[in-house]
């Protein structure tokens, strides 16, 4: 997949990001089970492969999972560690329901 500088900075990623809300298999961190996290990870080294380094956060996704499943696929890849770009959002809040 074809790089691109992002923005004025010196940092490199790829042309398309991937979006790592649904990794977990779900919005809601009360139902990710242990195949869901395995499918997460597997998906992410699967982008990465695919030729993906720039990819999408947030704190709110899944309760954080998704973010602790980036972790997984880290640790798991020197390659996705060394070429990872993320863009992240924070402060996100879901009115609670009555």
């Amino acid at each position: 997949m074809k790089k691109i500088r992002i923005g004025k900075s010196t940092l490199k990623g790829s042309q398309l990001a991937y979006g790592c809300w649904r990794i977990a298999g779900t919005w809601d961190g009360r139902k990710v089970k242990a195949n869901n996290r395995e499918t997460g990870v597997k998906a992410i080294l699967a982008a990465h492969e695919a030729g993906y380094t720039l990819f999408d956060h947030a704190d709110i996704y899944c309760d954080g999972i998704s973010e602790e499943l980036f972790g997984l696929a880290l640790k798991q890849s020197k390659e996705l560690k060394k070429s990872a770009v993320i863009a992240t959002k924070c402060g996100i809040r879901i009115p609670e329901s009555n």
